[in-house]
């Protein structure tokens, strides 16, 4: 697993890239050994991924009977809905690359999103917190989501754009691949476990 001081070297180095992407791409691992250990980002995000499933379960049972709980299967289920939302984007991202000539650029893009995630998730805990502590203020929470989500999504193209030396078509397919792969599997999960 990679230390703190490795993650936060890759994370100045996705920062470099928005300024030189040359050198911001030279402190990532972009080797096949490094696209495996960007799986890593995953443990990384654990804490920001940990609350917004408890944002989640109150989101759930608000809308259920009183006295509604819910076990660890409800967990596990949450897991994979995270799981798969993950990788499957990830796979059609690959699949779009390659379908669009880029297939040699594959591993630098793949671990960029893996330890862009990082960030990402954090920002968007401050959503999952709001969540938590507002319940009840949904129009606020809610333009706080769409707020955060234009932020997350303005830095991915930014870093990718660099990080493609302004290939914009090529981001703008990757950035929808992984937007419309998320939504579409994250809601047939949710709906298949029986989550919403």
């Amino acid at each position: 697993m990679p230390q703190i001081d490795e993650v936060l070297f890759y994370l100045r180095g996705l920062w470099l890239i928005l300024f030189n992407p040359a050198e911001g791409a030279r402190r990532l691992d972009l080797s096949p050994r490094g696209f495996i250990r960007s799986f890593w980002a995953i443990a990384y995000c654990a804490p920001p991924i940990l609350l917004s499933w408890a944002a989640y379960r109150f989101d759930y049972l608000a809308g259920r009977p009183v006295g509604t709980t819910t076990g660890p299967d409800f967990f596990l289920k949450l897991g994979m809905v995270e799981l798969l939302t993950w990788l499957v984007p990830l796979v059609a991202i690959g699949a779009v690359m390659v379908a669009a000539g880029f297939g040699d650029r594959l591993f630098d893009v793949l671990v960029t999103f893996n330890w862009l995630t990082v960030p990402i998730t954090w920002m968007m805990s401050i959503y999952s917190l709001l969540s938590i502590l507002s319940p009840d203020n949904s129009s606020s929470i809610v333009l706080v989501y769409l707020m955060l989500s234009m932020v997350m999504l303005a830095v991915q193209f930014l870093v990718f754009h660099g990080l493609l030396l302004g290939q914009k078509l090529l981001v703008s397919a990757i950035l929808l691949t992984n937007i419309v792969t998320t939504i579409y599997v994250s809601w047939k999960l949710q709906v298949w476990l029986g989550l919403v």
